[in-house]
């Protein structure tokens, strides 16, 4: 053997463990993005529930809360959710466009008195709004996120956590899904369909609702439903249910994401909208009873 080849065979030895780990990782599949074909009428929708929702928030009073489900996703949203989202190009997700133009007019006193009228609305006509509040109801049965695994040189691996602000309950499609407080419905989004840009507020969610809990002053949103039994303005007691679990939107309807509950809540105070993290959570479904 030359000298050459007697260098050379123990470096590409040494090397060869490490391109096979680097290989053998998983690219994580990029989250899907949704965008349509520029038309005129795509243009006149987002101009004219802009202008609907704008009008609304300029005399927002108990009456008309519900007018747009633009504006109440558009509340619903933590703060600076949609900043930076290009609201004018006209191939970007119309119900975004719409949503991140009324987030910059969302100032921290009109999300308060948003939510100072969900809270009048609500006490004056929910049957149980002189009764103290339950407690934090799991909304669905769900697959337990697997135990902590051990691994050669890397420690040990959590378990997999999908979203930095939300939590996916995996369960049977088909599963009634509860309310996990009670409230009110701010957005019942019932009727998606990825043809129509205009059919929910959240292509991305699909069939959702957005329940206001005014106990707890925070908003709670349950995503990827198949049927919805609530809508706009319901009053919904604790346990109750709301829909069922499903697989719209365009995330959970692609291959092998579907079979769960999407589940965020957001809570405000004093203006402000924060998102709870994921083991934040996971905190509260597991102390739940």
């Amino acid at each position: 053997m030359s000298r050459f080849a007697a260098v050379l065979i123990p470096f590409l030895l040494f090397l060869t463990p490490a391109c096979a780990v680097k290989q053998s990782k998983k690219r994580r599949a990029k989250p899907a993005v949704y965008t349509v074909k520029p038309s005129e009428a795509i243009e006149q929708g987002v101009e004219a529930e802009s202008e609907k929702a704008k009008a609304i928030l300029a005399h927002l009073s108990a009456s008309n809360l519900f007018a747009s489900a633009y504006l109440s996703a558009a509340v619903y949203y933590h703060d600076g959710f949609l900043s930076d989202f290009p609201d004018e190009k006209p191939d970007a997700d119309p119900a975004r466009r719409i949503v991140a133009r009324l987030e910059r007019d969302l100032t921290p006193e009109r999300k308060t008195l948003y939510a100072r009228l969900l809270v009048k609305y609500w006490s004056e006509t929910a049957p149980d709004a002189d009764t103290p509040a339950g407690a934090f109801v799991v909304p669905v049965p769900y697959e337990a996120p697997a135990a902590p695994v051990k691994r050669k040189r890397a420690g040990f691996r959590r378990a997999r956590r999908t979203h930095e602000f939300a939590v996916d309950l995996f369960t049977r499609e088909g599963t009634p899904v509860l309310s996990a407080t009670r409230g009110v419905v701010v957005v019942a989004d019932a009727h998606w369909n990825p043809a129509d840009p205009f059919s929910t507020t959240s292509q991305k969610g699909g069939n959702s609702v957005i329940l206001f809990d005014p106990d707890g002053q925070r908003f709670l949103r349950y995503a990827h439903l198949d049927q919805v039994f609530v809508a706009a303005g319901d009053d919904v007691r604790t346990g109750e249910k709301i829909g069922t679990v499903g697989h719209s939107g365009l995330n959970a309807s692609r291959p092998k994401h579907g079979r769960h509950l999407h589940l965020e809540v957001n809570e405000l105070h004093d203006g402000k909208m924060r998102a709870l993290r994921n083991a934040e959570l996971w905190s509260l479904i597991r102390k739940a009873p």
